[in-house]
């Protein structure tokens, strides 16, 4: 029998638990909240994969799911990550400084703050909007309706729908030339001094319908990239984009392996902020018409469809490389790109593969929109052709699953949070990446050894002896003269002794 102070303790404290549960259900049907958190901020490499966006439905905000320790707990933002403001806008739109989404270079002074600050949070909206109809005749009435509930569900409350950029801007130019010249970092620092810390660019007058990373896989292009970057921040910028620029730097000595970094831009941009658009650019194209939005739809989109190396033509109907853009969720769900292209070549057709086996389709815009210029290069020290990609393409979609995003090995060296863009130095060590590969394409490899060697086609130990200079070069004139009399004269000498003797 238990002591009578220690039952009453007991059911005190058993009412007082009742009593905050039913408390927080009835505050929750009150302000129509779910119990389901969005994580503010992700961490891990594990986290970003795992992650997947609240499905639709009758059941959407009944979902059981508990929040991880030491994760933000934004029950009341049904968005996936909350939409950042400048300081005007807020201004404008009547929201403080404390609303604002806490993620990379959203607060005044640069820093981000921690996970789990309570003043972080967007303030909830207690009007409901009416939802549009299809019997709407008045395109602004279903204009502002559906700005209504996109202020809503980012949870940013009534915020005047005129605050939002248009679909297309009216600053757009059309064809472009593009600035080929050379310029240095300062001087870029100076045109753009509206550029936030990070490398984030950003409209003042409206708040875009997406927030884009532009990754840039790199290695020894300084030049290139300060050129390009002088392209795309107008061209951006007359699109009213919100973008932040990454540039994940391969450090020597191992091949340069571009599926990799693309992979890795990915997931360190992801713990960093929530983006809604991944645009993976080449550094050496310049876009060369600002109708070609650099926007993230239904289907990944194929940005440099025509490019001046090729006669401003698709240089096959399989290419997919130079500038793609992707939703976060169709990243996640292609598992990325391939990392065992290690060298040059092979990484863009594989992902075409993983994008058409998933069902989707690829967009692109038309030929004149889709243009780009190739800045003129010699290919890298360090980036020679795979020679087995064609072989390692066979196996394409049958590794998907196994390989890519999810085993991609690497070590970040340094982050810095430049002007410009956020400037991230990794290693990749090609061993690790080749522990990866499936068993299917080493059957794959394997097979094409023996078959080469069946066929005769592998060259012979002496064959594979690489020739002195000497030989390879061509002979001067005066050499080449000799050589040619001494070869008349053995000619004439051999025709003399097999001729027959005269009776």
């Amino acid at each position: 029998m238990l002591p009578v102070g220690l039952k009453r303790l007991l059911w005190m404290f058993a009412f007082v638990g009742v009593t905050l549960l039913c408390g927080n259900v009835l505050y929750m049907k009150r302000y129509n909240l779910s119990n389901e958190y969005v994580p503010a901020k992700i961490n891990t490499q594990q986290e970003i994969l795992s992650w997947r966006p609240r499905k639709s439905g009758s059941n959407a905000g009944r979902s059981k799911s508990k929040p991880s320790p030491g994760v933000n707990v934004t029950a009341h933002h049904t968005s996936s990550r909350p939409l950042t403001f400048s300081n005007d806008t807020r201004k404008s739109t009547g929201l403080d400084t404390a609303d604002n989404g806490c993620l990379l270079n959203d607060t005044d002074n640069g820093s981000s703050n921690k996970v789990g600050n309570t003043s972080c949070r967007p303030k909830v909206a207690v009007k409901t909007p009416r939802v549009p109809s299809p019997s709407d005749t008045n395109e602004e009435s279903r204009e502002n309706s559906k700005h209504e509930i996109l202020g809503l569900v980012s949870g940013l409350g009534q915020v005047n729908a005129s605050k939002f950029c248009p679909e297309k801007s009216a600053s757009l130019l059309g064809p472009l030339s593009g600035l080929h010249d050379d310029i240095s970092k300062e001087e870029l620092i100076k045109l753009f001094p509206e550029m936030e810390k990070g490398g984030r660019l950003r409209p003042k007058g409206c708040v875009p319908g997406q927030r884009l990373a532009v990754i840039f896989p790199y290695r020894n292009r300084h030049s290139h990239l300060h050129i390009v970057l002088n392209n795309l921040l107008p061209f951006l910028s007359r699109q009213q984009a919100d973008v932040t620029f990454f540039v994940i730097e391969q450090n020597p000595p191992s091949t340069f392996n571009r599926g990799a970094l693309l992979n890795i831009g990915f997931l360190e941009a992801e713990k960093m902020a929530r983006f809604d658009c991944f645009i993976f650019h080449d550094v050496d194209l310049i876009p060369l018409n600002d109708n070609n939005l650099y926007r993230c739809g239904p289907n990944p989109r194929h940005f440099a469809v025509a490019m001046n190396k090729y006669n401003f033509t698709l240089p096959y109907s399989g290419y997919c490389g130079g500038v793609v853009g992707m939703t976060r969720d169709q990243y996640l769900t292609i598992n990325g790109n391939s990392n065992l292209y290690v060298g040059w070549g092979g990484e863009d057709d594989d992902l075409l593969f993983r994008i058409k086996h998933k069902q989707f389709s690829l967009a692109r815009y038309d030929l004149k929109t889709a243009s780009y210029d190739m800045i003129k290069h010699k290919r890298d020290q360090g980036n020679d052709a795979n020679p087995l990609r064609k072989i390692i393409l066979k196996s394409a979609t049958k590794r998907q699953a196994i390989e890519g995003l999810n085993t991609v090995k690497y070590q970040v060296n340094n982050i810095t949070f430049d002007h410009l863009y956020t400037w991230i130095a990794v290693s990749v060590n090609t061993t690790d990446i080749l522990r990866t590969v499936p068993l299917v394409t080493i059957q794959d490899v394997v097979e094409a050894r023996e078959l080469s060697k069946l066929s005769g086609k592998q060259e012979s130990p002496k064959e594979k002896t690489v020739k002195p200079e000497a030989e390879n070069q061509p002979m001067a004139s005066k050499d080449l003269k000799t050589a040619k009399t001494r070869q008349n004269m053995t000619t004439t000498r051999t025709v003399a002794t097999r001729q027959p003797a005269l009776n």
